[in-house]
């Protein structure tokens, strides 16, 4: 006995590599994870899925998701995915906040070309979420007073001029605001800073 679990095109090029993950990647050595990719595979209708499967030795492997809605097992997947980009993201040296919809970071986790955002992008819409493309998104993030750059918020203070250092020796930065200050600190102070970026 089988079902179809439909998916967008979008959708599953992210779930693909996530299979991938299950059986030989992140969760190769998990016993708890052979019935997840034993018993489902991808096809262009989306996620296909045994009832069980006998085919592997002697063993049945009963599938944990047969029983779900489709609502369940494509929000399982939406999990899945995220903990494989956030494994990325912490063996490259990220933060968790780094798991946002504007992280256009290549994850190799996953297939050539595949990005935070756009893995951020499949699982709300596996979560059946709103698309949030063209939306705007605050980030907080923290740099050296010598990477601030005009529009990002220092506070509540918005940045529309940004003079570097004008010789090696010299390590102030200027930074005139919104509001008419003017702010001089050192390049290698770190500063927290708020970015609005627009979701792709």
């Amino acid at each position: 006995m089988s079902r179809i679990v439909k998916c967008t095109p979008y959708e599953l090029e992210y779930i693909d590599p996530v299979m991938g993950q299950l059986s030989d990647g992140m969760w190769e050595n998990s016993s708890k994870m052979q019935a997840y990719w034993i018993c489902n595979s991808i096809t262009d209708a989306g996620i296909e899925m045994e009832q069980y499967n006998n085919s592997f030795g002697r063993r049945s492997y009963w599938n944990p998701l047969f029983d779900m809605t489709d609502a369940e097992v494509r929000s399982w997947f939406a999990n899945k995915l995220k903990a494989v980009v956030k494994e990325w993201l912490k063996d490259n040296g990220y933060k968790a906040e780094d798991w946002n919809r504007v992280n256009e970071a290549e994850v190799d986790y996953l297939r050539d070309g595949q990005t935070v955002a756009g893995a951020y992008k499949a699982y709300d819409s596996l979560k059946g979420r709103e698309d949030r493309t063209g939306k705007s998104v605050r980030l907080t993030v923290t740099k050296d007073a010598a990477d601030i750059a005009v529009d990002d918020l220092v506070g509540r203070r918005k940045v529309v001029q940004v003079i570097k250092p004008l010789t090696q020796r010299d390590n102030i930065v200027t930074i005139v605001y919104d509001n008419g200050e003017v702010e001089r600190i050192e390049a290698r102070k770190k500063l927290e800073i708020t970015q609005t970026k627009t979701v792709q």
